[in-house]
């Protein structure tokens, strides 16, 4: 029997070291296979950074010339690696910009850089491109705030006739050895991993370790989790290790080794705290005990408990120290008459804290009945600063926050139903036009005239209905909080000018006098110029649709020591009533007829954009005068 047991262990340990194995190659396959996997060298991170590291220097000392490198046996060093690395590339790279060249050939003869870049001669050839997106950009490595990049185009080629003993050629030379060896390794790890589980299957330690799954049953739940997924890292770790191991240079034998059988250790811990878990979380009629019993639990519960009304616990305590504290005096008193004064004393007023507190929590009781009932009675009256009296504090904000609640809730319903309408009759309204012209042009009596005109309406209501869901797409986004702010020093004042220039024929075409008021110094806020002056172009566009005809529109920037002001007034055209507030609303329109081309969600999406700015945008009304102003905070 020992021997049938000694076998069975033996057999094990063999399945666990097969297994371990199987598992190194797939730490290696997932660690290395984006270099080895159906690749070339030239397809790797480390010709990638051999490739970056010619381009880095070749930039510093022949396209940026170096001159910013003040330690001159550095730059003789760094030249020095740029000579032997001109020895395994050649290059033909052209400034897109300004059409200077960077070479090493002897020519820049079309015919000749083609002969010289042909397969035979070059071991890869790498094209950058500006028609394909391909273009090589290049830093001033020296001193990148001076001046942009360039932008090149060319080819760098590897050649073969380079020297064997340069480091790019030399990696070139052992990768199809360390591929092979990657290869080999992974078909053998797949196979004993295979063989390693059919033989675990088979030899399966568990039904042994019954007594240890009875200790291991007391050990929390969530302790043992924790101590799963920390081995199951550190295994995960050591694997990696070895995956390094295993393709580094010269293979340090001892090293590997050594993390094998660590892997080996804590693969089969793994594997046994994985059968133990398993069989807890499957057990369901222990489960609920086991989760009550984990420790998150029993501290959630804890604090849950503790912290739930501290400050009358804390008077609770109090009180009852003071009780307490009566029995020494109770004994005093026995033996000095005199103490008794004291002890009545102190009951009396113990006795009147309790029955104050009692009728205050009682009048508090009374009180959230008659609410929950629906009666909104008169506040609570608030004396001292007590746990009773903070409590009635709260419950008076509250009842004033269900009263607002109401009152906001009807008007959510209110606008929720507008909102609907309005939507459906601003979707409703192109797209039943272009279904009716639609229909039309299917007529084969139909005019060549009047096809044309049909397909002209059919394209202005097509794009009425593309701006409409352009702006609900981008207030659903803005809402959502699913937008970047690209934030830089901007002046103010050259944005708006800019934002005028889009709209200067219309505006001369309308009957509208535009007087414009700005600083002749810029003003500088720290701004997404493009969303701030998508803000400008909303607001312009309502003036032109909105303003009444003959009159005078006003457009001001103004700045104080911390804010940049800009101020839009105009008189409406349609009355605006009383609910401008509302006017930020999706779909809320001062021509409540919906007969313009707007689609109601310009101040919503402008108020949202400026809300990101964490800046103000006001609108006030006074009769048919609509003024908005916003209010950014100033760079200097």
């Amino acid at each position: 029997m020992a021997t049938k047991w000694k076998g069975r262990t033996f057999g094990f340990i063999i399945a666990l070291l097969l297994f371990t194995f199987g598992l190194t190659s797939i730490g290696l396959l997932l660690d290395r296979g984006h270099e080895y996997l159906f690749k070339t060298y030239f397809d790797t991170d480390q010709f990638a950074a051999e490739m970056e590291s010619f381009i880095h220097e070749l930039g510093k000392y022949e396209i940026y010339h170096g001159e910013d490198v003040e330690d001159d046996w550095i730059k003789e060093k760094e030249l020095s690696e740029l000579y032997d690395l001109k020895k395994v590339f050649k290059f033909y790279l052209r400034d897109i910009n300004t059409n200077e060249v960077y070479t090493n050939l002897y020519s820049s003869n079309e015919s000749f850089i083609d002969s010289e870049f042909t397969k035979p001669d070059m071991k890869h050839i790498q094209e950058y491109s500006r028609l394909d997106g391909t273009e090589l950009v290049v830093n001033n490595f020296q001193n990148e705030i001076d001046g942009d990049p360039k932008l090149l185009e060319g080819r760098i080629g590897v050649l073969v006739s380079a020297p064997e003993d340069i480091s790019v050629i030399a990696n070139y030379q052992q990768y199809p050895q360390q591929q092979m060896a990657f290869y080999y390794y992974i078909m053998g790890g797949m196979v004993t991993l295979f063989f390693g589980l059919l033989l675990m299957k088979k030899l399966s330690p568990y039904p042994s370790l019954t007594r240890l799954q009875r200790y291991y049953q007391k050990v929390p739940i969530d302790i043992g989790l924790f101590i799963l997924i920390f081995l199951t890292m550190y295994e995960s770790v050591i694997i990696g290790i070895i995956s390094r191991l295993y393709l580094s240079e010269g293979f340090p034998i001892d090293s590997y080794l050594f993390n094998f059988i660590i892997a080996v250790i804590l693969t089969f811990l793994v594997l046994i705290q994985m059968a133990f878990m398993y069989r807890r979380i499957m057990d369901v009629e222990n489960l609920k005990v086991d989760m009550k019993k984990s420790i998150l639990f029993r501290l959630y519960f804890a604090l849950k408990e503790a912290f739930l009304l501290r400050s009358i616990g804390t008077q609770v305590l109090i009180l009852f120290a003071a009780l307490f504290s009566f029995i020494p005096i109770s004994a005093i008193a026995g033996i000095e008459p005199e103490l008794v004064i004291i002890y009545l004393l102190l009951t009396i007023l113990i006795f009147i804290i309790v029955i104050k507190q009692a009728g205050s929590f009682n009048r508090i009781l009374k009180y959230t009945s008659e609410l929950a009932k629906g009666n909104l009675e008169p506040d609570l009256a608030i004396g001292g600063k007590s746990s009773i009296a903070k409590l009635a504090e709260n419950i008076n904000h509250l009842k004033h926050g269900v009263k607002t609640s109401k009152k906001e809730q009807a008007k959510s319903e209110r606008l929720k139903t507008e909102l609907i309408t309005n939507v459906s009759h601003d979707l409703r309204t192109p797209l039943t036009s272009i279904i009716t012209y639609t229909e039309l042009l299917k007529s084969k009596e139909l005019g060549e005239e009047e096809r044309e005109a049909y397909i002209g309406i059919i394209d202005r209501k097509s794009k009425r209905l593309k701006v409409l869901i352009d702006d609900l797409f981008e207030a659903s986004k803005i809402a959502s909080g699913n937008i970047e702010l690209v934030k830089k020093q901007v002046d103010m004042v050259q944005l708006l000018e800019q934002a005028l220039g889009e709209y200067d024929e219309q505006m001369n075409q309308s009957s509208l006098q535009f007087r414009i008021s700005t600083p002749k110094e810029p003003v500088y806020a720290h701004v997404d110029g493009q969303k701030i002056w998508r803000v400008f172009d909303n607001l312009i566009g309502n003036i032109l649709k909105y303003a009444l005809e003959n009159t005078r529109v006003y457009i001001s920037i103004e700045s104080t020591n911390e804010h940049v002001m800009i101020i839009f007034k105009n008189v409406s055209k349609y009355e605006l009533g009383k609910h401008t507030d509302e006017l930020f609303e999706r779909f809320k329109r001062g021509d409540q007829s919906r007969h313009t081309e707007g689609s109601g969600l310009g101040l919503a999406i402008s108020k949202s954009i400026v809300d990101l700015h964490e800046g103000s945008m006001d609108i006030g009304v006074d009769g048919d005068l609509f003024k908005v102003i916003i209010e950014l905070k100033r760079l200097f």
